[in-house]
C-alpha cells in the first residue's frame, strides 16, 4: 500500500566531496546524500534534479563534461540526469577519487589507477542503471607495494600525468600512457588528504592530515608556501584557489571557519567565523567569478562571494536541512511539512519540490533576553491550516514550564510564550483549536489550561468532576489528571476537549464550560492520543502496546482494539475520513489498519525505529522521522497514485513482499484478504465515521458491516 517515495532534509554527506559540472553556459554542483545524488544550479542553489536511490551508498563523485560519475563501493556509473549511459567496472577496492584527465576518465582506489577512453556521448542512455552497458577499463596501473593511495590530481600543464598522494605521505608523478613512475616525492611527514591544482603553472596545493596546507612547485620539487594550524587557528580540511588578480587561497577549517589567504605574504585577508556549524568537507570556486561553494557536515550547502573592496565574505545563497535528527514532524497541509529537533530551529519543507522552503530560528521573547538553545521538542501543534501564511505553531519542549508560539508567516511579528498560571511544572502536551484562536496546554502535574493565542492570556483551567458544595467549602480545585498529561485534542466545532494522562484516564471536557462530560478509565497509562476532529473518533496508545479507538460523540465507548506492536508506541494518527489508522512503535514497524474492517493491512519494518509520523490530509503520503536519521522519509500511497486496475491487482494480492535499500534494508509485507474495502454503516447514528462497538463486527450478506 505505502512504498518509499523520497527523503526530505538531507542535503550533503560529509565524507563525499562534491563535483562541479557544466552544461553549456550553466554550471551545476553535484552532491551525494546517502545512496542518492542531487544536482543544484550555481546561481541560486536551486534543486534541479534528485536521483533515484542506488543499491549502495555513494562513496565518490566526479564529473566529465555534462556527465556525473557516481561511485558506489568498487563500481561506477555514468549519469546525465536520470539516464545511465554506462557502468564502469574493474576496481577491486573502494573507489576514492574520480577525475577527467584530457580525454581520459581516471579513477583510483587504494592500490590501482584505472582509466577509460570512451566517448560517452555516443552511448544510448537508459533509466535503469543495471541495464546499461558495462565497459572494461582501457588500462590498469598497479601502484608500488607499500604505497596506499589517498588522493590524486592532474596539473593542467602535465599532459597525461597525475600526482598521486598516499597515507604514508609520499607522492608519485605517474604517466598514464607509458605507465611509468616519473618521480617520487618524499613528502612532508603526514598523510596527503587533498590535492588541488592551482591557476599558476606547475603549482599544486596539498592538504595534510595534520591540518597543514602547502603549495608545491612539482617541476622543481620546491615548497613555496607552508601554512600551519597555529597560524590559521583552525586545521584545514578543504581549500581551493580563487580566480583573482592576486594569488588567493580559500581555506575551510574543521570547526566551520572560512578564510581567504594571500599566498605571497602568507597572511589572511579575511576570516569568516562560524560559516558552518561543523567541519567543511568541500570548497569549489566558480572560475571567472569571485564566488565559491562550500559544503559541510552540518547538512548545508552555501554559495559565498568575496568582496575585495570591503574585504569581506558574504553569503549569497544557502540550502540547509536538519542539523540533528528531527523529533517531531507535522503536515501543515498537503504540501507543507514542519519538523523540529534538538536545537534552535524549526524547518518547513515543501514535499512537492523536495527542498526546504523556510527556516525559523529561535525567536526572542519578552521574557527571554538571550539566544535560545531549545531542548528536545515533546509535541507540536498548528492552527490556521487553511491559510499557511497565517499559520501559528505551538510547541512544548523538555524541561520547560511554558509553551512557545511560533509565527510562520513572512511578517515581522515575533513569537511569544504561554506560561501556565501559578505553575513552574514542565509543559508536556499542547493542542490548538480548529478556529485557530485558542491553545490548550497540559503539564506534568496533571493540569490542563486554555489560552487565547491573540492576547496570550489564560481563559481558564479544566478540572475533574468533584461535588460543587465540597469545592466551595474547602476552596480547592482538582486537576484534570492525577499525573502527567500525555495528550490533548479538540474537535472541529470547539465543543469537546479530550485529554489523556499517565493515570490511565480519558477525560472528555466541555470546551467552553471547563467541566468534564465523561471520564473513561482505560486501566493502563496512556502515552499517545490523536483525534479526528470531524468525526470524533480518537485513538489512544497505552503501556500495554495496544491501540484503542473511542467514539467520543456517541457514548464515549471503546469501539476498536488493535494489538500487534511488541514495544512502546511512539506515534499514531487517524486519516481524515476515519477509515485508516497508522501507528509506529519502537519495535521498528509502521502498521496501517483498516478501521471499519478492524484488521491490519500493512506492516512495514525498517532498521531505525520511527520517532514521529504525520499523515497528509489527502492520505497520499506518510512522513516519518527515524531515530538517528537527519532526514525525513516520505511514503507514497501506491493505491491512490495508480490506476483502478493496478490498484485492484495490488489489493488482490494476498502477500506483497519486496526489498528496498534506503541506506538500510526495508521489508514491507501486506496481508490484504479482500479486493475492496466494504462499505461501512452504523445503525445507531447516521453521522460519518461512526463506529460499531467492539464485538459487533460480522459482515452482512450484502457485504456491509
Amino acid at each position: 500500500m505505502f512504498t518509499p517515495f523520497k527523503r526530505l532534509g538531507r542535503i550533503v554527506d560529509e565524507p563525499v566531496r562534491s563535483a562541479v559540472l557544466r552544461e553549456g553556459k550553466c554550471t551545476y554542483i553535484a552532491v551525494a546524500a546517502g545512496n542518492e545524488w542531487q544536482l543544484y544550479e550555481s546561481e541560486k542553489l536551486r534543486l534541479v534534479f534528485s536521483s533515484a536511490p542506488l543499491l549502495t551508498k555513494i562513496t565518490a563523485l566526479g564529473s566529465a563534461g555534462a556527465f556525473v560519475i557516481v561511485a558506489c563501493g568498487n563500481s561506477m556509473s555514468v549519469f546525465q540526469r536520470q539516464r545511465c549511459f554506462a557502468n564502469l567496472s574493474g576496481h577491486r577496492n573502494r573507489i576514492l577519487c574520480i577525475s577527467e584527465v584530457g580525454n581520459l576518465l581516471v579513477s583510483m582506489d587504494s592500490s590501482n589507477l584505472l582509466y577509460w577512453n570512451c566517448n560517452l556521448g555516443s552511448k544510448s542512455g537508459t533509466t535503469d542503471a543495471t541495464a546499461a552497458e558495462t565497459i572494461e577499463p582501457e588500462n590498469v596501473l598497479e601502484l608500488p607495494q607499500g604505497f596506499t593511495a589517498s588522493t590524486f590530481t592532474h596539473p593542467p600543464t602535465f599532459v597525461n600525468k597525475v600526482v598521486v598522494g598516499s597515507t604514508e605521505g609520499r607522492l608519485l608523478l605517474i604517466n598514464l600512457i607509458s605507465r611509468d613512475v616519473i618521480y617520487e616525492f618524499p613528502g612532508w611527514g603526514a598523510a596527503v588528504r587533498l590535492a588541488v591544482p592551482s591557476l599558476a603553472l606547475d603549482i599544486v596545493g596539498l592538504g595534510l592530515s595534520n591540518g597543514h596546507c602547502l603549495l608545491v612547485n612539482f617541476r622543481y620539487n620546491e615548497c613555496i608556501t607552508y601554512l600551519k594550524p597555529d597560524a590559521l587557528g583552525d586545521p584545514v580540511c578543504a581549500f581551493d584557489f580563487l580566480d583573482f588578480e592576486e594569488p588567493l587561497l580559500v581555506l575551510g577549517g574543521m570547526t566551520g571557519n572560512l578564510s581567504i589567504w594571500d599566498t605571497v605574504r602568507c597572511q589572511p585577508r579575511v576570516v569568516k567565523k562560524d560559516a558552518h556549524k561543523s567541519g567543511i568537507s568541500a570548497i569549489h570556486v566558480k572560475h571567472g567569478f569571485l564566488s565559491f561553494f562550500s559544503a559541510a557536515g552540518d547538512n548545508t550547502l552555501k554559495l559565498w562571494a568575496y568582496d575585495s573592496t570591503k574585504c569581506r565574505i558574504q553569503a549569497l545563497q544557502q540550502v540547509y536541512g536538519n542539523k540533528v535528527p528531527p523529533c517531531t514532524i507535522l503536515f501543515c497541509n498537503s504540501q507543507c511539512l514542519v519538523s523540529a529537533g534538538i536545537g534552535s530551529d524549526l524547518h518547513m519543507y515543501s514535499n512537492g519540490r523536495g527542498m526546504q522552503e523556510k527556516r525559523h530560528p529561535s525567536q526572542r521573547t519578552h521574557s527571554v533576553a538571550h539566544d535560545l538553545s531549545l531542548e528536545r521538542p515533546l509535541q507540536i501543534a498548528a492552527c490556521g491550516l487553511c491559510e499557511l501564511k497565517r499559520t501559528k505553531l505551538v510547541s512544548c519542549h523538555e524541561g520547560e514550564s511554558f509553551a512557545r508560539v511560533w509565527n510562520m508567516s513572512h511578517t515581522k511579528e515575533k513569537g511569544f510564550i504561554l506560561r501556565m498560571t501559578n505553575s513552574s511544572v514542565q509543559v508536556t502536551s499542547v493542542c490548538t483549536s480548529a478556529c485557530g484562536n485558542f491553545a490548550v496546554l497540559g503539564s506534568a502535574s496533571g493540569r490542563v489550561e486554555r489560552f487565547n493565542l491573540q492576547s496570550g492570556k489564560s481563559c481558564g483551567e479544566y478540572t475533574s468532576r468533584i461535588p460543587s458544595t465540597l469545592s466551595k467549602l474547602c476552596n480547592v480545585t482538582t486537576s484534570a489528571h492525577h499525573g502527567m498529561v500525555s495528550g490533548i485534542a479538540s474537535d472541529s466545532k470547539n465543543q469537546l476537549l479530550l485529554s489523556v494522562g499517565h493515570d490511565g484516564m480519558l477525560n472528555i471536557f466541555d470546551f467552553h464550560g471547563f467541566t468534564p462530560k465523561s471520564m473513561v478509565a482505560v486501566g493502563k497509562a496512556i502515552t499517545k492520543l490523536h483525534m479526528n476532529a470531524s468525526t470524533g473518533i480518537c485513538a489512544t496508545a497505552a503501556d500495554d502496546c495496544a491501540v484503542r479507538l473511542y467514539d467520543t460523540l456517541l457514548a464515549s465507548r471503546c469501539v476498536r482494539i488493535f494489538r500487534g506492536h511488541q514495544d512502546r508506541v511512539t506515534a499514531l494518527q487517524i486519516s481524515e475520513d476515519s477509515y485508516w489508522l497508522v501507528t509506529a512503535a519502537m519495535d521498528s514497524t509502521l502498521r496501517v489498519y483498516d478501521i471499519p474492517a478492524s484488521r491490519q493491512v500493512q506492516n512495514i519494518r525498517v532498521e531505525n525505529a520511527i520517532s514521529s509520523l504525520s499523515l497528509s490530509p489527502s492520505f497520499d503520503k506518510i512522513a516519518t522521522a527515524h531515530v538517528g536519521e537527519k532526514y525525513i522519509r516520505l511514503w507514497s500511497n501506491r493505491v491512490l497514485h495508480t490506476g483502478t486496475d493496478k490498484a485492484t491487482n495490488a489489493l488482490n494480492s494476498s502477500v506483497h513482499s519486496f526489498h528496498i535499500d534506503m541506506e538500510s534494508q526495508v521489508h514491507v509485507q501486506s496481508n490484504l484478504s479482500c479486493t475492496t474495502r466494504p462499505r461501512f454503516t452504523c445503525k445507531t447514528s447516521p453521522r460519518k465515521g461512526a463506529l460499531s462497538p467492539v464485538g459487533n463486527m460480522t459482515p452482512s450478506s450484502n457485504g456491509q458491516w
